[in-house]
């Protein structure tokens, strides 16, 4: 490459970066939301402490809200320190570390393909895709953003390991994917990520008579890595179930249904990135929607056409790349036999551990779960419009005044799509503009206004939260508290004792209880359930508070009950 086209290539990487920084600026000026980042961030203690050699114990040894990612825990705190609960701080690192992955991830791809230019733009869609504005926008997701950029680190060292076999090289593959571990589990799709990059671009195994000979090798080779994975996946199973985000409710036919769906949800968002909401109910939980027989085959139709077709290009590109360690300079090095094949993989097998054969929350499917996946199918496209336009002369003219037009239309959907996430009001109020049965997000918008002194509009959304799921125990305990305050306190104790038949501990139903009960006269049912409230959580401010003054209110009965006994003398 040129002096001049390498400071053309430095000059648009430069570009790409300041638009990824000029469509996220925006974020610093975002809130927190109610939906995660309280139980992670502004109402974790440990985390709000900071750095400290407690919270390193508790980072290692929790598993609260259903996750182990001792390194996440600990770059939220480090947050903290430095900047304590100003949202804006926060926003920063995740935008920061977002940066950080769109340079990474452009030195991974040139140094395993040589194509600098198709490296570039790979990053530019991964920077600059609408899907990818919830990991980065949503403080609760700095763990994706951070879990990425190991895993891409641990691709940059496998890469060494691949040119020198060193033990060095192998000791860094096994630190930047134990870190990426700590981050966030979708790491342990890597080892497989790994495999693929085997076949191209990396060359060290292609179909010939010692082919599945190959296969076993490198597979042993990374036998340390699996087991690194099956550890660290037992650990975040057991803290998973343990906060009780393992569903048993869906039976396996109708997980894989679903998974069938998701994949093509993700691919239709990634071509045509609208209608994105937060979360998107699972069909087959209360409320959702059931899916049809036809939306079922005609997923698994696309999902077999693709790979076909992928499997087709990889048996008729001619191998053209070189093994990795030697020069990465040839032009033919951008095209290969394999990338579609690779790339469509890389995608289909990094959603594996969130496309819901194993159920973990309320989701069908995410748009913060693309994040990784999305770099496999960016590269399978890029690819292959790369060598359909390269050969002819007027065509490669016109592309990268393409690539650039396609950038900037993506980085003005980016910077709409993040602007909803201002705010938790403007972001479920959109969501609910996508799908107004979306029973999460009712209630999440519901509690919002109820804590906001909006009663009248949040009962109404809480009751058809709960119309949606009649199990939904969030949705319930909020209808109650909503009820309770528009006076209505028989109608409120119903409400609050079907939560507490659905979840005997959940603390806002025992809450509202407490103060139903008090505005009844009831201060020792009250003070009761208070207590009960402090066991659960012990620095609840709200439950002491209530507590005292409740047994302020039991005292002064006491004392009109004494008055009232002995009566006035004569």
């Amino acid at each position: 490459m040129s002096r001049t086209t390498h400071r053309s290539f430095l000059l648009a990487t430069a570009g790409v970066l300041l638009l990824t920084l000029g469509v996220y600026w925006q974020s610093l000026g975002f809130d927190f939301l109610t939906l995660d980042d309280p139980a992670l961030v502004t109402d974790n203690p440990p985390v709000l402490a900071g750095l400290t050699w407690s919270g390193l114990r508790w980072a290692l040894t929790t598993g609260h809200v259903g996750n182990w990612v001792p390194l996440t825990w600990l770059s939220h705190m480090l947050d903290c320190q430095i900047w304590g609960v100003n949202p804006w701080g926060h926003h920063l690192t995740s935008l920061l570390l977002h940066c950080a992955n769109l340079l990474v991830l452009v030195r991974v791809l040139w140094v395993l393909t040589g194509a600098r230019w198709r490296s570039l733009m790979v990053a530019g869609l991964f920077a600059l895709h609408p899907l990818n504005v919830e990991s980065v926008v949503w403080v609760a997701q700095r763990k994706t953003v951070l879990s990425t950029l190991f895993i891409l680190l641990a691709i940059l060292a496998y890469e060494r390991f691949v040119d020198t076999k060193s033990p060095r090289a192998r000791w860094q593959v096994t630190g930047f994917l134990f870190l990426a571990l700590l981050a966030k589990p979708i790491a342990v799709t890597v080892p497989f990520l790994f495999l693929l990059l085997d076949f191209w671009p990396l060359r060290r195994w292609e179909k010939g008579s010692d082919w599945q000979r190959d296969i076993g090798r490198l597979v042993v080779e990374k036998i340390p890595w699996f087991l690194l994975i099956v550890v660290t996946s037992a650990l975040t199973f057991v803290a998973q179930r343990g906060a009780g985000a393992v569903s048993s409710d869906i039976s396996l036919p109708l997980r894989l249904a679903n998974a069938a769906v998701s994949y093509v949800g993700y691919l239709r968002k990634a071509l045509w990135p609208f209608d994105l909401g937060v979360l998107y109910p699972h069909p087959n939980l209360p409320g959702g929607t059931p899916l049809g027989g036809g939306e079922i085959t005609g997923a698994l139709c696309v999902l077999v056409v693709v790979t076909a077709l992928c499997l087709w290009q990889a048996n008729r590109r001619p191998a053209n790349l070189q093994p990795a360690g030697l020069p990465q300079t040839k032009p033919q090095q951008a095209a290969s036999r394999g990338y579609g094949l690779v790339g469509w993989l890389w995608f289909l097998g990094a959603l594996v551990p969130v496309i819901g054969l194993v159920q973990i929350g309320d989701q069908a499917m995410a748009d913060r779960y693309f994040y990784l996946p999305g770099i496999g199918l960016f590269i399978a496209l890029v690819w292959w419009v790369g060598e359909v336009a390269v050969p002819g002369r007027a065509l490669r003219r016109v592309l990268p005044w393409a690539a650039a037009i396609l950038l900037l239309a993506l980085a003005w959907t980016t910077a709409n799509q993040a602007s909803y996430w201002r705010s938790s009001r403007t972001l479920y109020q959109h969501t609910l503009s996508l799908d107004a049965s979306n029973p999460i997000i009712l209630q999440c918008l519901g509690r919002l206004e109820l804590y906001a002194g909006n009663n009248g509009v949040a009962e109404p959304l809480l009751t058809r939260a709960v119309e949606l799921r009649p199990f939904y125990v969030e949705a319930r305990a909020g209808m109650a508290e909503a009820v309770r305050r528009r006076g209505d306190l028989d109608t409120a104790l119903q409400q609050v004792e079907i939560a507490l038949a659905l979840h005997r501990t959940y603390q806002p139903a025992l809450q509202t209880r407490a103060l139903i009960r008090f505005d009844e006269g009831d201060f020792r049912g009250a003070v009761a359930d208070l207590d009960r409230v402090l066991e659960i959580d012990p620095g609840s401010r709200f439950a002491s508070s209530q507590r005292q003054r409740a047994l302020d209110a039991l005292e002064e009965a006491s004392k009109r009950s004494e008055s009232s006994v002995d009566g006035p003398p004569g």
